[in-house]
């Protein structure tokens, strides 16, 4: 599992790279919500738009420094880890090669093709993703007198150097706050983003609060009438003493409140930093957006959207925290949908 002084390197080697996003206040968040204090990280304003760049240029980084020979990153996404990729390889004269589903919309294409990626489209199945992936990784790792030494690698979007990475997001947030945050809440997304910020701010201040936001349509709005928290992570079972007492074993497994899957490393990472998941409606989190884009003045992504829902909903378990931090996770939104986005 990655440690904190990982994350430190990232934050070093990546900030060349990156943008040192803004963080905003909103008085009318504050009023609505209920807290003293709410602090919006804006990775939307982030090159590509979105949190991602950060992973994937310390993946492209790391990777330079052990292999000057790996000229090609391959990875699967839908949007942001492709465009963060696709930019990342190319800072390094490298090349970003992304596996796409077929109905992934133009405005995605053209803006990894934009970073100088090259796209791959195929169907929707896991088994025809992994295969294509295995053929561009293969067919990219030949060597030959014309082109040189040629080596390629996957990028897995829960690797290791994503979530460190992803880390430096809240070392940033940290310090622009002076540290003043009790609590922080991430957006869930796939776990990384979630345990490289909780990773990061529970090394700069252990007793913070960090809190996942998930949106569960599984469930009728009556149900979140007070924005609940589902699973709230107490620490270590009582009595877990003797020689199973250095194991990280919690009363709530954090990782399986999640609907996304997450590897060993993630999930450990998420049981033991994160305080609690917080799930959301799809109307609270649409609400969310509207707000944010008339209040704030501020285009959000979905996931963005459901951590602001998280906070605007007057969770129960949140109303002890004074000073909130809100990862706005990204802003890439294909404008003809923002109508659906916005529509209560």
């Amino acid at each position: 599992m990655p440690t904190f002084h990982d994350v430190m390197i990232a934050y070093k080697a990546t900030r060349p790279y990156v943008h040192e996003t803004p963080v905003l206040t909103s008085n009318a968040m504050q009023k609505r919500s209920g807290h003293e204090e709410i602090v919006l990280k804006c990775e939307n304003l982030q090159r590509t738009g979105s949190y991602n760049l950060r992973g994937g240029m310390n993946f492209v980084i790391r990777t330079k420094q052990m292999d000057l020979d790996v000229n090609h990153f391959v990875t699967q996404s839908t949007g942001n880890l492709g465009l963060a990729v696709a930019l990342a390889a190319n800072s390094f004269s490298a090349t970003g090669h992304i596996v796409i589903p077929e109905q992934t919309n133009d405005v995605v294409v053209r803006s990894i093709a934009h970073y100088g990626g090259e796209v791959y489209r195929c169907g929707c199945s896991r088994d025809e993703q992994m295969k294509l992936t295995q053929r561009l990784v293969s067919e990219n790792n030949k060597t030959s007198k014309a082109n040189g030494v040629n080596a390629c690698v996957f990028v897995h979007p829960q690797d290791d150097w994503l979530l460190a990475g992803y880390g430096t997001l809240g070392v940033e947030l940290m310090l622009q706050t002076d540290g003043r945050l009790d609590a922080v809440v991430v957006p869930a997304n796939d776990g990384a983003l979630l345990a490289g910020v909780a990773l990061a701010v529970k090394g700069m201040k252990p007793n913070i609060a960090v809190f996942a936001a998930e949106c569960d349509a599984g469930y009728s709005t009556c149900d979140f009438d007070n924005g609940p928290v589902v699973a709230v992570n107490k620490g270590r079972k009582s009595g877990d003493t003797g020689k199973d007492a250095n194991e990280d074993v919690y009363t709530v497994d954090m990782a399986r409140q999640l609907h996304t899957p997450l590897n060993a490393t993630v999930a450990k990472c998420v049981n033991k930093h994160v305080s609690g998941v917080i799930k959301v409606t799809a109307m609270q989190k649409r609400d969310a957006f509207r707000f944010v884009y008339e209040r704030c003045k501020l285009v959000i992504d979905d996931n963005a959207a459901t951590a602001v829902a998280a906070v605007l909903t007057r969770t129960v378990s949140l109303l002890q925290y004074s000073h909130i931090g809100i990862v706005l996770a990204g802003g890439n939104v294909d404008l003809d949908e923002i109508p659906r986005l916005a529509r209560l």
